[in-house]
């Protein structure tokens, strides 16, 4: 796809959804140990200003799910990740830097059918525990990422890498060993692909990407590449990361340590930034954003490319019915929605950002067809009467249609939908916390992994472990296989028609586009970004407090 940059702007849909907080591991590594109390306690609380030390104190809304690089689904864990890891390449601040990788070069293409060579050319350098890293340690962690058995989230990303055999292995048709990809020697990677892919290097700066150390009896967090390991986790509130001292570019790490604490008590967090003891939040209350854009330089707002939406349960029965379905989708009264939303939200009538072009640089939203969700009074009489040749409406159902949501803010769209069934379907709907299958409508927040229509409509695939509508529609799923083993002009055709079925059959409800907030002290200096919302604090400076 011509000129595509890899938008990586947590949640690889990868995805931000809300985690439930899990116990963390009760280990710490011998070599690892913290000389003093780490997270964020209330004696530090009243003492913050004394301490010496150059510490960072950074709030994360959710602990993780996971700290295995190929088993990230959250903003939390693959934040964490690319402190500790560090794949080929960084991005930071939206630029492709070297990394492990020193340079890189491509082949000439095949002047039949495009086909070239990526070689990598990875510096020296090593793990934590001081052992060297060499370019088996990619090639061992790629072909784990792949592995069925794993049942990495993102898997399904390699289709999109363009290397040879991978959307293949994704699939279960060749094995991962025979995927494309091969240390020519400890310092020396090569792919073949089948053709340029202009967003492959962005993809290799997510977590599924980073080299795992082989060593079967080590737990994964326990050795690590990147400015920072893991030195303490030892409940669902904190973690400790420590300056990895074996870390390539450890000249350039300023921090000698940073304090994770996991919480949603926004009002909280914000006391604390405004005292000094978080330096770094990116959960604010919503009655204070209005006047930090107007007069805080320590906030910051960033366009974030990603879909909020909400999808319709079809393991329900009553779900199944798309008159239903239609009813519900296109009753959303957008007046109302856009009176709920906050600073530099925007109803959205689609899935797709604008800026999403296909082969011949045309915007996609001008080649699909959902203009059936511009929200007018021709829509709500269309609303009535999809939703008078409804089973539900005809049966009388009784059994109150449940809204789920993940957290505040989706709680406050839910009751949108609410209203709007109400004022117009006459439905009385209930609002709902969401637990597994127990709803009939789900808000979602999904970001997009590259600026494709494909890092959505993955969540659709029937194999897709996150495919939360319970979708499964054979052609659908070879629309999906097509776009992603295809040239651009065939891919693109894929992915519209397959857009194109999800509207045709109602499967979602598009409802805004969103931005992302962060509070970052003026203390901190050197931090950066990457287009997918990944922190990086691998050269960030603490200015001192005296």
């Amino acid at each position: 796809m011509k000129n595509r940059l890899l938008i990586f702007v947590i949640s690889i849909s990868i995805l931000f959804s809300a985690c439930s907080q899990e116990k963390m591991g009760q280990k710490q590594s011998s070599s690892t140990q913290v000389e003093e109390t780490t997270s964020v306690t209330e004696t530090e609380t009243t003492t913050i200003k004394k301490i010496d030390k150059n510490i960072l104190y950074w709030n994360l809304i959710n602990a993780p799910k996971s700290y295995d690089p190929a088993a990230v689904k959250d903003l939390t864990s693959a934040n964490i990740i690319n402190q500790t890891y560090e794949g080929l390449v960084r991005d930071q601040d939206g630029t492709i830097l070297p990394a492990i990788a020193e340079s890189w070069e491509y082949s000439e293409a095949n002047q039949e059918d495009g086909s070239l060579t990526l070689t990598f050319h990875l510096r020296k350098s090593k793990w934590s525990d001081g052992s060297d890293l060499v370019a088996d340690d990619f090639i061992y962690a790629w072909q784990r990422s792949m592995n069925l058995q794993i049942q990495s989230p993102f898997a399904w990303l390699w289709k999109y890498t363009n290397i040879k055999g991978a959307s293949q292995a994704i699939y279960g048709e060749i094995r991962t060993e025979d995927v494309a990809i091969r240390a020519v020697d400890d310092y020396t990677i090569e792919m073949d692909l089948e053709r340029k892919s202009d967003y492959l290097l962005s993809i290799l700066t997510l977590p599924p990407f980073m080299p795992v150390k082989q060593k079967e009896e080590l737990e994964i967090s326990e050795v690590s590449n990147g400015p920072f390991q893991m030195a303490l986790g030892g409940s669902n509130e904190y973690l400790v990361l420590l300056k990895n001292k074996e870390y390539w570019n450890v000249d350039n790490v300023q921090l000698e340590q940073i304090n994770i604490q996991f919480s949603d008590d926004n009002s909280k967090l914000f006391e604390d930034f405004e005292n000094g003891v978080l330096q770094v939040i990116d959960y604010i209350p919503n009655d204070k954003l209005m006047r930090l854009a107007a007069e805080d330089d320590q906030f910051r707002i960033f366009s974030q490319l990603g879909a909020n939406y909400a999808v319709f349960n079809l393991g329900k029965e009553r779900m199944r019915d798309e008159h239903l379905r239609r009813a519900l989708a296109l009753s959303v009264d957008r007046a109302i929605l856009e009176q709920s939303l906050f600073l530099g939200q925007k109803s959205a009538t689609t899935l797709l950002p604008k800026s999403f072009t296909d082969y011949r640089g045309k915007e996609y939203n001008q080649v699909i067809d959902d203009d059936i969700f511009t929200f007018n009074p021709e829509t709500i009489n269309l609303a009535k009467s999809e939703f008078a040749e409804s089973d539900f409406e005809a049966s009388k159902d009784t059994e109150k249609i449940k809204i789920a949501y993940n957290n505040y803010e989706q709680k406050l769209i839910a009751e949108v939908l609410q209203k709007s069934y109400k004022k117009n379907l006459g439905i009385e709907a209930l609002v709902v916390a969401y637990t597994d299958n127990d709803w009939d409508i789900l808000l979602r927040h999904n970001r997009f992994a590259f600026s494709c229509p494909a890092a959505i409509l993955e969540y659709f695939e029937s194999n897709n472990d996150d495919n939360k509508a319970d979708y499964r529609n054979p052609e659908f799923d070879q629309l999906i296989k097509t776009a992603s083993t295809s040239d651009w002009q065939e891919h693109d055709q894929a992915l519209t028609k397959a857009y194109n079925k999800l509207v045709a059959e109602m499967i979602f409800i598009p409802l805004y586009y969103d931005q992302d907030y962060i509070l970052v002290s003026n203390r901190v200096t050197r931090w950066s970004r990457s287009l997918y919302g990944l922190l990086d604090f691998s050269e960030a400076e603490l200015e001192s407090l005296e």
